[in-house]
Protein backbone atom coordinates (compact mmCIF):
# COMPACT_ATOMS: atom_id res chain seq x y z
CA UNK A 1 0.00 0.00 0.00
CA UNK A 2 1.79 3.26 -1.10
CA UNK A 3 1.88 6.09 1.59
CA UNK A 4 2.05 9.70 -0.01
CA UNK A 5 2.88 12.63 2.22
CA UNK A 6 3.91 16.14 1.66
CA UNK A 7 6.54 16.72 4.37
CA UNK A 8 6.86 20.30 5.24
CA UNK A 9 9.16 22.57 6.28
CA UNK A 10 6.65 25.28 7.00
CA UNK A 11 7.42 29.06 6.67
CA UNK A 12 4.45 29.77 9.36
CA UNK A 13 3.03 33.10 8.79
CA UNK A 14 1.50 32.72 12.14
CA UNK A 15 2.20 34.40 15.81
CA UNK A 16 2.20 31.94 18.48
CA UNK A 17 0.21 34.07 20.81
CA UNK A 18 -0.51 32.98 24.36
CA UNK A 19 1.98 30.00 24.44
CA UNK A 20 3.67 30.11 28.17
CA UNK A 21 7.69 29.80 28.09
CA UNK A 22 8.41 28.59 31.53
CA UNK A 23 10.12 31.05 33.10
CA UNK A 24 13.38 28.64 33.88
CA UNK A 25 13.12 26.01 30.92
CA UNK A 26 16.60 24.19 31.24
CA UNK A 27 15.66 23.82 35.24
CA UNK A 28 12.40 22.63 34.16
CA UNK A 29 13.78 20.32 31.40
CA UNK A 30 16.46 18.84 33.56
CA UNK A 31 13.89 17.96 36.09
CA UNK A 32 11.50 16.27 33.66
CA UNK A 33 14.58 14.28 31.31
CA UNK A 34 15.07 11.26 33.50
CA UNK A 35 12.12 9.26 32.35
CA UNK A 36 8.72 9.20 30.61
CA UNK A 37 5.72 10.03 32.13
CA UNK A 38 4.42 7.07 33.66
CA UNK A 39 0.87 7.72 32.17
CA UNK A 40 2.11 7.98 27.93
CA UNK A 41 1.62 5.50 25.89
CA UNK A 42 3.64 5.73 22.45
CA UNK A 43 1.69 5.16 19.45
CA UNK A 44 2.53 1.35 19.95
CA UNK A 45 2.95 1.17 15.68
CA UNK A 46 3.91 4.62 14.13
CA UNK A 47 4.42 3.06 10.65
CA UNK A 48 0.73 1.88 11.10
CA UNK A 49 -0.81 4.72 12.46
CA UNK A 50 0.71 6.34 9.17
CA UNK A 51 -0.65 3.68 7.42
CA UNK A 52 -4.11 3.60 8.35
CA UNK A 53 -4.16 7.33 8.54
CA UNK A 54 -5.80 9.44 5.14
CA UNK A 55 -3.68 10.53 2.84
CA UNK A 56 -2.21 13.15 1.94
CA UNK A 57 -0.42 13.53 5.14
CA UNK A 58 1.20 16.96 6.58
CA UNK A 59 4.30 16.57 8.34
CA UNK A 60 7.03 19.25 9.98
CA UNK A 61 10.54 18.39 9.10
CA UNK A 62 12.80 18.53 11.36
CA UNK A 63 14.77 22.14 11.44
CA UNK A 64 17.67 22.88 13.58
CA UNK A 65 16.85 25.55 16.34
CA UNK A 66 13.10 26.00 14.76
CA UNK A 67 11.61 22.43 15.47
CA UNK A 68 10.83 22.79 19.16
CA UNK A 69 8.36 22.66 21.69
CA UNK A 70 6.68 25.75 21.00
CA UNK A 71 6.89 25.08 16.93
CA UNK A 72 5.19 21.76 17.17
CA UNK A 73 2.53 22.81 19.65
CA UNK A 74 1.79 25.23 17.29
CA UNK A 75 1.94 23.39 14.07
CA UNK A 76 -0.19 20.26 15.74
CA UNK A 77 -2.66 22.78 16.79
CA UNK A 78 -3.16 23.55 12.60
CA UNK A 79 -3.04 20.21 11.05
CA UNK A 80 0.20 18.20 11.74
CA UNK A 81 -0.14 14.48 11.82
CA UNK A 82 3.33 14.15 12.57
CA UNK A 83 6.18 15.96 14.20
CA UNK A 84 9.72 15.47 14.20
CA UNK A 85 12.49 17.31 17.21
CA UNK A 86 14.60 19.13 15.78
CA UNK A 87 18.50 16.85 14.63
CA UNK A 88 20.13 16.07 18.29
CA UNK A 89 24.02 15.32 17.58
CA UNK A 90 24.63 12.17 19.03
CA UNK A 91 27.82 12.34 20.80
CA UNK A 92 26.93 15.72 21.81
CA UNK A 93 23.63 14.17 23.44
CA UNK A 94 25.06 11.32 24.97
CA UNK A 95 28.38 12.64 26.70
CA UNK A 96 26.91 16.42 27.40
CA UNK A 97 24.16 16.60 30.58
CA UNK A 98 24.07 20.20 29.75
CA UNK A 99 24.21 19.47 25.95
CA UNK A 100 20.82 17.16 26.78
CA UNK A 101 18.85 19.32 29.49
CA UNK A 102 19.07 22.28 26.85
CA UNK A 103 17.71 20.10 23.86
CA UNK A 104 15.30 17.69 25.80
CA UNK A 105 11.95 19.74 24.94
CA UNK A 106 10.23 16.72 24.08
CA UNK A 107 9.57 14.63 27.27
CA UNK A 108 6.10 13.07 27.22
CA UNK A 109 5.30 15.55 30.17
CA UNK A 110 5.78 18.33 28.52
CA UNK A 111 4.68 17.52 25.18
CA UNK A 112 1.14 16.36 26.84
CA UNK A 113 0.47 13.58 24.48
CA UNK A 114 -1.71 10.98 24.80
CA UNK A 115 -1.92 7.81 22.46
CA UNK A 116 -3.68 9.03 19.29
CA UNK A 117 -2.06 12.46 19.24
CA UNK A 118 0.25 13.01 16.34
CA UNK A 119 3.49 11.36 17.24
CA UNK A 120 6.99 12.45 17.39
CA UNK A 121 10.08 11.15 15.78
CA UNK A 122 13.71 12.15 17.02
CA UNK A 123 16.23 12.59 14.91
CA UNK A 124 19.71 11.95 15.77
CA UNK A 125 22.90 12.51 13.42
CA UNK A 126 26.67 11.51 13.88
CA UNK A 127 28.87 8.90 12.20
CA UNK A 128 30.14 6.65 15.41
CA UNK A 129 27.90 3.76 15.65
CA UNK A 130 28.37 3.35 19.67
CA UNK A 131 27.34 6.98 20.81
CA UNK A 132 24.51 7.04 17.25
CA UNK A 133 22.84 3.85 19.39
CA UNK A 134 23.47 4.86 22.81
CA UNK A 135 21.00 8.30 22.01
CA UNK A 136 19.02 6.04 19.99
CA UNK A 137 18.14 4.30 22.97
CA UNK A 138 17.95 7.02 25.48
CA UNK A 139 15.35 9.36 23.36
CA UNK A 140 13.52 5.67 22.76
CA UNK A 141 13.31 5.30 26.93
CA UNK A 142 12.20 9.09 26.75
CA UNK A 143 8.69 7.93 24.84
CA UNK A 144 9.34 8.81 21.59
CA UNK A 145 7.78 7.03 18.64
CA UNK A 146 10.23 7.00 16.51
CA UNK A 147 14.19 7.21 15.92
CA UNK A 148 15.03 8.91 12.59
CA UNK A 149 18.49 9.15 11.35
CA UNK A 150 20.05 12.49 9.48
CA UNK A 151 21.30 11.54 6.34
CA UNK A 152 20.27 14.09 4.49
CA UNK A 153 21.75 17.62 5.74
CA UNK A 154 24.12 19.27 3.24
CA UNK A 155 25.58 22.64 5.83
CA UNK A 156 29.43 22.34 6.52
CA UNK A 157 29.01 21.49 10.13
CA UNK A 158 27.40 18.08 8.41
CA UNK A 159 30.73 17.68 6.30
CA UNK A 160 32.94 18.51 9.13
CA UNK A 161 31.25 16.47 11.32
CA UNK A 162 30.82 13.39 8.69
CA UNK A 163 27.13 12.99 9.04
CA UNK A 164 23.58 14.18 6.93
CA UNK A 165 24.10 14.00 3.44
CA UNK A 166 28.09 13.80 3.58
CA UNK A 167 27.57 10.50 5.28
CA UNK A 168 24.85 8.95 3.23
CA UNK A 169 27.36 7.22 0.29
CA UNK A 170 29.26 5.60 2.69
CA UNK A 171 26.62 2.62 2.74
CA UNK A 172 28.87 0.09 5.17
CA UNK A 173 28.90 2.70 7.38
CA UNK A 174 25.48 3.55 7.42
CA UNK A 175 24.39 0.69 7.02
CA UNK A 176 26.10 -0.25 10.02
CA UNK A 177 24.52 2.44 12.08
CA UNK A 178 21.49 1.30 11.12
CA UNK A 179 21.93 -2.67 12.34
CA UNK A 180 23.10 -1.39 15.31
CA UNK A 181 20.37 0.54 16.43
CA UNK A 182 18.00 -2.15 15.52
CA UNK A 183 19.78 -4.74 17.33
CA UNK A 184 19.37 -2.68 19.91
CA UNK A 185 15.64 -1.57 19.53
CA UNK A 186 13.97 -4.10 17.49
CA UNK A 187 10.57 -2.87 18.63
CA UNK A 188 11.20 1.14 17.72
CA UNK A 189 10.23 2.20 14.52
CA UNK A 190 13.06 3.56 12.84
CA UNK A 191 13.30 6.07 9.85
CA UNK A 192 16.17 7.70 7.44
CA UNK A 193 16.07 11.14 5.68
CA UNK A 194 18.37 11.10 2.59
CA UNK A 195 18.71 13.28 -0.44
CA UNK A 196 18.45 12.19 -3.99
CA UNK A 197 21.91 11.40 -5.77
CA UNK A 198 23.24 12.87 -8.92
CA UNK A 199 20.93 9.44 -10.79
CA UNK A 200 18.27 7.59 -9.89
CA UNK A 201 19.95 4.37 -9.92
CA UNK A 202 22.40 5.56 -6.87
CA UNK A 203 18.91 7.24 -5.22
CA UNK A 204 17.52 3.30 -5.40
CA UNK A 205 20.56 1.38 -4.20
CA UNK A 206 21.26 3.32 -1.62
CA UNK A 207 17.42 3.34 -0.82
CA UNK A 208 17.59 -0.54 -1.01
CA UNK A 209 20.62 -0.75 1.41
CA UNK A 210 18.95 1.27 4.17
CA UNK A 211 15.56 -0.77 3.72
CA UNK A 212 17.47 -3.95 4.05
CA UNK A 213 19.69 -2.97 7.34
CA UNK A 214 16.63 -2.00 8.71
CA UNK A 215 14.63 1.60 7.98
CA UNK A 216 11.36 0.96 8.12
CA UNK A 217 10.38 4.55 6.24
CA UNK A 218 12.06 6.95 4.13
CA UNK A 219 11.65 10.55 3.60
CA UNK A 220 13.61 11.26 0.10
CA UNK A 221 14.42 15.19 -0.01
CA UNK A 222 14.27 16.30 -3.70
CA UNK A 223 17.61 17.97 -4.31
CA UNK A 224 21.20 16.64 -4.05
CA UNK A 225 24.02 18.04 -2.03
CA UNK A 226 25.31 20.29 -3.92
CA UNK A 227 21.89 21.89 -4.70
CA UNK A 228 19.79 24.14 -2.24
CA UNK A 229 16.81 26.52 -2.06
CA UNK A 230 19.25 29.43 -2.93
CA UNK A 231 20.45 27.68 -6.38
CA UNK A 232 17.61 25.11 -7.13
CA UNK A 233 14.69 26.71 -5.97
CA UNK A 234 12.29 23.73 -7.32
CA UNK A 235 12.79 20.21 -5.78
CA UNK A 236 13.23 17.07 -8.41
CA UNK A 237 9.86 15.70 -7.92
CA UNK A 238 10.88 13.48 -11.51
CA UNK A 239 13.62 12.02 -9.37
CA UNK A 240 10.93 11.30 -6.36
CA UNK A 241 8.44 9.99 -8.98
CA UNK A 242 10.86 7.41 -10.14
CA UNK A 243 11.22 6.36 -6.41
CA UNK A 244 7.62 5.91 -5.59
CA UNK A 245 7.38 4.46 -9.20
CA UNK A 246 10.00 1.59 -7.79
CA UNK A 247 8.19 0.65 -4.73
CA UNK A 248 4.78 0.54 -6.54
CA UNK A 249 6.72 -2.49 -8.66
CA UNK A 250 8.59 -4.22 -5.55
CA UNK A 251 4.70 -3.91 -3.87
CA UNK A 252 2.97 -5.68 -7.07
CA UNK A 253 6.30 -8.56 -6.71
CA UNK A 254 4.96 -8.72 -2.81
CA UNK A 255 8.48 -7.22 -1.82
CA UNK A 256 8.50 -5.41 1.74
CA UNK A 257 7.24 -1.91 1.27
CA UNK A 258 9.80 1.30 2.31
CA UNK A 259 6.75 3.93 3.49
CA UNK A 260 7.90 6.82 1.53
CA UNK A 261 7.38 11.14 3.04
CA UNK A 262 8.49 13.78 0.01
CA UNK A 263 9.96 16.60 0.91
CA UNK A 264 11.83 19.97 -0.12
CA UNK A 265 10.28 23.41 -1.66
CA UNK A 266 7.49 23.09 0.39
CA UNK A 267 7.10 26.71 1.98
CA UNK A 268 3.43 27.17 1.03
CA UNK A 269 0.04 25.49 0.92
CA UNK A 270 0.48 25.81 -2.93
CA UNK A 271 3.78 24.46 -2.84
CA UNK A 272 2.03 21.61 -0.65
CA UNK A 273 -0.58 21.28 -3.52
CA UNK A 274 2.09 20.72 -6.35
CA UNK A 275 3.79 18.44 -4.54
CA UNK A 276 1.13 15.85 -4.09
CA UNK A 277 0.15 16.73 -7.64
CA UNK A 278 3.90 16.01 -9.21
CA UNK A 279 4.43 13.07 -7.02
Amino acid sequence: MRLVVAALAMMMMLSARGFRVPTSPTKRLSSLSSSPSPNFTPTPDLISYLTSSPTPQYITAPMVAQSDLAFRTLTRNHGATLTYTQMLHARNFVSSKSFRDDNYDFNPKLEGLKYNNPPLIAQIAGDDVKFMTEAAQILADSGVDGIDINLGCPQAIARKGNYGAYLLPQTELTTEIVRSIKKKLPTTPLTAKIRIQDNIYDTLTIAGKLQEAGVEMLTVHGRTLKENKTLTRQANWDAISQVRNCEERNEELGMRLFRLLFCGATNSGLDIDATITAT
